[in-house]
């Protein structure tokens, strides 16, 4: 069904947008995008790239991309979008801007986690039915304390309605501790050489096999001449 773009190609949410390399992702996979940021910083720079994008040049794409600089804890569509992809915020880890909402400076880690379950509720409510969210997020220290930051967005993921699909560990084969296997000795800390993509989906998985799809697609409800 057409979303927030109006047309038939699926389109991502970002409620983090950041640096935005996931604009860039989605967009050379001919997908829609809409990201989301409060940090005026980042989004100086995405909306200087979306410009740049949209340029016209010598192959026009049909997929549009919009950028939003305001509070990720504000979004409020319906059932507008095919997929939420991004990487949240580090709680304190990094520092992302001064501006007021800025999730890791809102207080402790618990505070925190109650602002980022009201960003996934708002995905919740923007996804269609059978869609997926998709967040890479990675388990931290800060100030002697081990942040099992992987379990609690999943948690929040369940809590806000979605269904845990599947979590992806991505090997970065090697972690820069790694290198100084005294500092592990001493330390008592191994090298972090992985994070986690946790994969929620809104609904039951779909039930269409291949073939159905593929006869869908060729339906003419969804021809370009009927666009």
């Amino acid at each position: 069904e057409p979303g927030y773009f109006n047309n038939y190609i699926p389109t991502v949410l970002d409620p983090f947008a950041g640096h935005c390399s996931r604009l860039f992702l989605v967009y050379y996979s001919n997908r829609n995008y809409l990201g989301w940021d409060i940090s005026h910083k980042f989004m100086e720079y995405n909306k200087a790239a979306v410009q740049r994008l949209m340029e016209p040049g010598l192959f026009e794409s049909s997929t549009k991309i919009e950028v939003v600089e305001g509070d990720s804890r504000t979004i409020n569509y319906y059932e507008q979008f095919d997929l939420c992809l991004t990487s949240p915020p580090f709680f304190k880890l990094e520092d992302y801007g001064n501006e007021v909402g800025q999730l890791g400076k809102l207080g402790n880690y618990e505070v925190f986690l109650d602002g980022l379950y009201d960003v996934i509720k708002g995905c919740y409510k923007s996804l269609k039915q059978n869609t997926f969210i998709a967040w890479e997020v990675n388990d931290f220290r800060l100030d002697g304390r081990f942040y099992l930051y992987h379990m609690d967005t999943a948690r929040l993921f369940e809590k806000a309605g979605f269904i845990i699909h599947d979590i992806i560990i991505v090997d970065y084969l090697r972690g820069f501790l790694s290198c100084f296997p005294s500092q592990i000795e001493m330390q008592k800390m191994v090298s972090k050489e992985h994070s986690y993509i946790i994969i929620g989906r809104k609904g039951e998985v779909s039930k269409t096999t291949r073939e159905q799809l593929l006869d869908k697609l060729k339906s003419p409800i969804i021809q370009p001449t009927l666009l």
